[in-house]
């Protein structure tokens, strides 16, 4: 039987929402604060069973909430808007984790009043290691601590000032992963290349990745120059890792990320003009 008050719910239960309610149940949160509408009633069992929260098939039963996250596929968001009684969805703070949508899309299918957050989590979410861009409009102090609490679940958290920032975010953070494990899979098939095997070239990749990962995060200052003096500690004129890192400038590989990152944002930017 259903609630009349939850904390949390959830229109939409793909893998990014049941990465955040794991993280909420994780972190202590109970599983019946928390509510799921999915499509269908096979998907809904499933969530039932495995995180033990309530759900329906009705997405007005999951207005009662403090925080409402929208979390369906962009292509379905105006279709389940339509559906969905807006005046009471525009009473919660609403949290989106689409990717693409304008806040102005928002405004014009619910209210220009809607307390809303726009978020960019990233895959590492779902196991409690992402990295999500936040923007708000119209939201208090109070909104944006709710909204931070709920992403924190699932890792760190970074505020952008403008809404465009949010597009900054996907060409680094958003699409980052696919940047990274593009690099991982060339450096074990270059390995692989060398005589090993691949599963152990990637083990040494992935370790290696991990632990650089680990370092920089320990001794950066936020700086270029320290990024740079880590480099520096690896890299001896006239050495092997030297040999690369000139590799790297040859083959313009700053201009390879530049303008990787730039696409990405352009992109964004152009998907983001079908939802105005």
């Amino acid at each position: 039987m259903l609630k009349n008050k939850y904390q949390y719910s959830f229109i939409g239960a793909g893998n990014m929402a049941k990465g955040l309610i794991a993280g909420i149940i994780t972190n202590g949160e109970s599983p019946k604060d928390i509510i799921t509408s999915t499509y269908s009633q096979a998907s809904g069992r499933v969530l039932v069973s495995t995180l033990g929260v309530d759900n329906t098939q009705n997405n007005n039963k999951c207005l009662n909430a403090d925080v409402i996250v929208l979390a369906v596929k962009p292509q379905k968001l105006k279709e389940v808007l339509a559906g969905i009684d807006t005046q009471k969805l525009a009473k919660s703070l609403i949290v989106s984790v689409i990717s693409g949508i304008p806040c102005q899309f928002y405004f014009e299918h619910i209210s220009k009043d809607i307390r809303l957050v726009r978020t960019m989590p990233n895959m590492p979410a779902k196991i409690g290691q992402g990295m999500t861009g936040l923007y708000a409009e119209n939201c208090s102090d109070e909104d944006k601590n709710k909204a931070n609490k709920l992403m924190a679940y699932v890792g760190k958290t970074l505020w952008v000032k403008n809404e465009s920032g949010i597009d900054f975010v996907n060409a680094i953070s958003g699409s980052g992963p696919a940047y990274v494990y593009t690099f991982i899979h060339h450096l074990a098939q270059a390995g692989k290349g060398l005589g090993l095997s691949y599963q152990e070239a990637l083990t040494l990749a992935l370790q290696t990745l991990l632990g650089s990962t680990a370092l920089a995060e320990k001794e950066n200052n936020g700086s270029p120059e320290s990024m740079q003096n880590l480099i520096g500690q690896i890299t001896s004129k006239g050495g092997t890792t030297f040999e690369a890192i000139k590799s790297f400038e040859n083959d313009n590989f700053a201009t390879i990320i530049d303008n990787a990152v730039k696409q990405c944002y352009e992109k964004a930017v152009e998907l983001g003009k079908n939802y105005h």
